[in-house]
């Protein structure tokens, strides 16, 4: 197996970092009587473009 690139291994820590921090926020929202989710416009958009570049990358190197 080749080596993970940069922008695969802050991808998988990005994930890896948000799972906790979506648990947390689970309970969070569980408290609290209007939960209004604004982190989630910086989140969810910094995910999907982290996992679009990883998957670019990953389908160059399998069609070289």
């Amino acid at each position: 197996m080749r080596q993970w690139s940069k922008t695969q291994k802050i991808t998988l820590l990005a994930w890896l970092a948000y799972i906790p921090y979506y648990l947390y926020m689970q309970y969070w929202e569980n408290s609290v009587i209007a939960p209004i989710r604004v982190d989630l416009l910086i989140i969810y958009p910094l995910l999907a473009i982290l996992t679009l570049a990883s998957l670019v990358q990953l389908g160059q190197r399998w069609y070289r």
